[in-house]
């Protein structure tokens, strides 16, 4: 299985000593105690200085709650505290899912990400992938992918972008029902914006 890991080159200036110090690339999809990640990490996103991260890793051993699939997942590099955000809410549940492309916005308080769970914000389960935002500071969870009238999007969404503020969430979509006074009827994917409750 091919491993993805997620380098940074950190930048230190010291004007009190006239020098400039760096770091060496390090290796950042760890576990907080320090022992290496058993699975493959991958679809990584960056904020603006570098501390916070949100990444897709299959491994089992990064958090305590290990749900045996694919998860998005927050980290912070300073201090190595690492959130699992695509926590089910069956503690259960073992159900085939998938959870990818999370972007953080660039103060790494935001994450949106894909998801195709059907246990994330309660059971969605239309087996589509839908849009999800996560905020790092009140551990709140929304589903965005859908419409005004509370229906979910019955196609996938995907590629996601959120505003530092997370009032704003901007997606594509294949759905026809996302926006309830003009279905969408092109057959084509589309571009979405959305204010959330957050």
């Amino acid at each position: 299985m091919k491993k993805v890991i997620l380098f940074t080159l950190i930048f230190i200036s010291s004007t009190a000593f006239g020098v400039t110090q760096s770091w060496l690339p390090s290796q950042l999809t760890i576990k907080s105690d320090t022992h290496a990640s058993n699975g493959a990490s991958s679809q990584s996103s960056l904020s603006n200085d570098g501390r916070y991260m949100a990444f897709q890793s299959c491994a089992s051993n990064l958090v305590i709650e290990d749900q045996a699939r694919c998860d998005v997942y927050w980290r912070d590099n300073i201090t190595g505290q690492i959130e699992l955000i695509t926590k089910s809410l069956l503690s259960d549940f073992k159900g085939e899912s998938w959870n990818s492309a999370p972007y953080i916005s660039s103060n790494g308080r935001f994450v949106v990400f894909n998801s195709t769970a059907a246990d994330i914000v309660g059971l969605e389960g239309n087996g589509v992938s839908h849009i999800y935002l996560w905020d790092a500071l009140t551990n709140k969870i929304e589903l965005v992918s859908v419409a005004s009238d509370g229906l979910e999007g019955d196609l996938n969404s995907s590629n996601s972008s959120v505003s530092d503020d997370g009032r704003f969430v901007v997606f594509e979509s294949e759905s026809i029902l996302l926006d309830v006074v003009s279905p969408d009827t092109n057959d084509s994917a589309d571009i979405f914006i959305r204010e959330s409750s957050q």
